[in-house]
């Protein structure tokens, strides 16, 4: 298979879904971290390409996807079907007697590398309009270890967000820990005392004593 593209352009429209791309960098903010292999999912669905096209026919309806990852011997991608390309030979002629094998014509799908990041998919699965991205191994047997959609990847973004936010609220904590360990003192000083007209290194205040504010 041929793997993605990583400086391929994105569209705005995934922009709108809360990517936001550096165009200077190529890099996602929040979702340069989340690896393929975290979000994908591995219940692949995946189906054998000597499968018959009724039996993938059910497949297709009971799984409500739009496409499915082709494997043989021992996961093994091969290629990815589409509910289009059954429909296109469901119209022209019978299902029977055929299988995948007979119909199959994307033989060298985009895939993903487990560690690679997992924004990598979007632009394929942008292109292709409703698809799977397979995750495969990075062997020369071309494993299949799982799939990303759409909904893998909203998934993943959303636990990047929830896992910023509770790292800032952490951080907070400490702060505020640290902050506990101090106190805030506000003294005034009388026009007859002996500290009017010294410069500050002058007063006896302390080392680790931290003038904010002057009035």
């Amino acid at each position: 298979s041929r793997n993605l593209n990583p400086y391929s352009i994105y569209t705005l429209k995934l922009k709108r879904r809360g990517v936001n791309l550096s165009p200077e960098t190529r890099s996602i903010d929040l979702m340069q971290g989340v690896t393929a292999g975290f979000a994908m999912n591995q219940v692949t669905e995946a189906v054998h390409i000597d499968l018959s096209l009724i039996e993938l026919m059910g497949i297709f309806s009971s799984t409500h996807f739009h496409a499915l990852p082709v494997i043989k011997n021992k996961n093994e991608l091969v290629g990815l079907i589409t509910i289009k390309e059954l429909d296109k030979v469901r119209n022209q002629s019978t299902l029977e007697s055929k299988t995948i094998r007979d119909i199959l014509n994307n033989k060298n799908p985009a895939t993903i590398f487990p560690n690679q990041p997992v924004w990598m998919a979007l632009q394929y699965l942008e292109d292709q309009g409703e698809g799977c991205v397979p995750v495969v191994s990075e062997s020369k047997k071309n494993i299949l270890k799982g799939v990303l959609r759409r909904i893998d990847i909203i998934r993943a973004y959303n636990k990047a967000v929830i896992d910023r936010a509770q790292d800032q609220h952490h951080q907070e904590i400490l702060n505020i820990r640290k902050l506990e360990t101090s106190c805030l003192s506000e003294v005034s000083i009388r026009t007859d005392s002996p500290n009017v007209g010294r410069r500050v290194k002058e007063l006896n205040i302390g080392e680790d004593a931290l003038i904010v504010s002057i009035r």
